[in-house]
């Protein structure tokens, strides 16, 4: 997982806090307990989730296990976090700070990019611009155990490298992840192996203007063939081209 960039501030809404109805429906103890942690769920090499045992939160809080307990059942009741319980183990997350996290880092990633083709226009005349590969994803994007959540990562990252014409809308995006959902749960291929699929079609130079929805992996070409089925048979095949090559490569060197 990429190291989590240090920052010693944060944006805090006064009013936004005061008039949050859900918080303030909570006794003053919960609302200060839910303070104090969201200082620690700024810090988490996670930022926005915590997971840890109910032990771990009283020691991080200063408080007794039974009190842990209780202050995580009001902010559950009341809906102003999300926590969750599995195998003695408890995550609490702001969605808040969760999705503008996952925005900060899909801006810088974007900026990134950016700045990396501005550069490779400036050193190259007469080249079509092919957008960086959705393999270098950094691995806290996917999470294997929230499959909805891949699939619409999976869209949003496709929208950041394929420049269509015109913005989509929530709807078409929706529909879209379920079209990548199907991909993993009833077609059996991994998050992984989608990524790579989908790298390969943005990488070529045919396909690239081609390939404008991700509807179009699940449909079938003219020899009633999946789309994804074509792409994922020429991405092997170039795979293994280029370790033929490399391994020729080696061999001539140890013939020299």
């Amino acid at each position: 997982m990429a190291k989590q960039r240090f920052l010693p501030w944060m944006k805090f809404f006064p009013d936004t806090w005061l008039s949050d109805t859900e918080l303030q429906s909570n006794d003053f103890a919960t609302i200060g307990f839910w303070a104090n942690l969201t200082m620690y769920l700024w810090k988490s090499s996670t930022r926005g989730k915590i997971t840890g045992t109910l032990s771990y939160f009283a020691n991080l809080m200063g408080c007794t296990e039974n009190k842990v307990s209780k202050y995580f059942a009001n902010l559950s009741d009341s809906k102003t976090a999300n926590i969750t319980y599995e195998n003695g183990k408890i995550t609490v997350k702001s969605r808040r700070m969760w999705r503008e996290e996952r925005k900060r880092r899909l801006d810088a990633d974007r900026s990134r990019r950016y700045r990396n083709r501005k550069r490779h226009a400036e050193n190259t005349e007469n080249h079509t611009e092919i957008p960086d590969t959705i393999s270098q994803i950094p691995d806290n994007i996917i999470d294997e155990n929230e499959p909805p959540e891949n699939a619409f990562k999976i869209v949003d990252r496709f929208l950041e490298m394929r420049l269509l014409d015109k913005k989509i809308t929530d709807t078409e995006r929706t529909a879209w992840a379920w079209e990548i959902e199907k991909l993993h749960r009833i077609d059996n291929h991994t998050w992984r192996e989608i990524i790579r699929v989908i790298e390969w079609a943005l990488g070529d130079q045919f396909w690239y203007e081609q390939f404008n929805s991700l509807r179009k992996l699940r449909r079938n070409d003219k020899d009633k063939v999946k789309y994804f089925d074509v792409f994922q048979a020429k991405s092997n095949k170039g795979r293994s081209i280029r370790k033929q090559v490399e391994g020729s490569t080696k061999y001539g060197k140890n013939e020299l």
